[in-house]
């Protein structure tokens, strides 16, 4: 069994032939969220916390929440925002902390500046 694709409306949709995220044995693991349409004015933080909101949306759907997050990837186009997304990143999770991985990519889909993913438990 592949397990059960999530899909919250109030998320940004997939670009592609993908799930939100899966639910499967106890875990949910999103797929990597981007902010498909945005603004050119927009920055980085607002950005940021659209892509986090997206995410809230689909843990909600698979009845979790950031407390049950135990892992998150974030990618940036440009590590020099790191500063700024880590504390909008902090209004989402409270300690203990998740585990996090956070890198420089050359590019992301839709002309995207962030993109981040997570798995959570569930129960």
């Amino acid at each position: 069994m592949r397990g059960k694709p999530v899909c919250a409306k109030g998320a940004t949709a997939p670009a592609g032939p993908y799930s939100q995220a899966m639910a499967y044995g106890g875990m949910v693991r999103t797929s990597g969220a981007i902010l498909a349409s945005r603004p050119s004015d927009m920055s980085i933080v607002e950005e940021a916390r659209a892509v986090l909101n997206s995410i809230s949306d689909i843990l909600a759907e698979a009845g979790v929440g950031w407390d049950d997050v135990v892992s998150t990837n974030i990618f940036l186009t440009d590590l020099d925002d790191f500063e700024r997304v880590n504390a909008i990143y902090e209004e989402f999770v409270s300690e203990p902390y998740p585990a996090r991985s956070c890198v420089e990519v050359s590019r992301l889909p839709k002309k995207a500046r962030i993109m981040v993913d997570v798995t959570a438990m569930m129960g």
